[in-house]
């Protein structure tokens, strides 16, 4: 098949030439609306999973005479906070994804693609078409990067809350 587009720059003005300036920033809304909420249920379902796991998840330490996070207690609880927070929200990343290819013609060869006028008409039209499955489509890789990202982001977290602990546990 012949590509789409030849180089960024012409996939950025055949963009603007389809769907004007306002085309870069299609499903921005959903992207907003979920960004917050995601972030928030990741540190709420991390706080649960480490309350919940305390006993497998943390050991004592020496050098604190404190329980700390274990390398291996902050990758799973990251983990598995990063899996329930993307479940939580994914519907607004399929709504931003909808949105972004809606009426698209670089799209041929791929399938049907739809126009939506914006966000509610587009949830309006997933689940008519699709169920609430169609909520869901694609969700499986979008868990394993939001594992990987997460339990690497509580992994640093723990580790400089440790590092900064030992710094200033000495000026007590």
């Amino acid at each position: 098949g012949q590509l789409a587009y030849t180089s960024l720059l012409d996939a950025a003005s055949k963009l603007k030439a389809e769907g004007g300036f306002r085309a870069f920033y299609r499903g921005l809304l959903p992207t907003l609306a979920a960004i917050g909420p995601q972030t928030g249920f990741q540190f709420g379902f991390y706080s649960l999973f480490s309350q919940v796991l305390e006993t497998i998840v943390t050991k004592h330490d020496e050098n604190l005479d404190d329980k700390v996070m274990t390398i291996i207690g902050s990758l799973s609880c990251g983990g598995l906070a990063g899996i329930c927070a993307k479940l939580t929200v994914y519907p607004l990343d399929t709504l931003k994804k909808r949105l972004q290819v809606s009426g698209w013609k670089g799209r041929k060869g791929f399938g049907v693609t739809f126009t939506h006028s914006g966000s509610l008409q587009c949830l309006s039209d997933i689940l008519r078409r699709e169920g609430v499955r169609g909520l869901y489509k694609g969700v499986g890789p979008a868990l394993i990067k939001s594992a990987a990202s997460s339990s690497l982001h509580f992994w640093l977290y723990e580790h400089i809350c440790y590092i900064l602990a030992l710094r200033f546990s000495s000026d007590r």
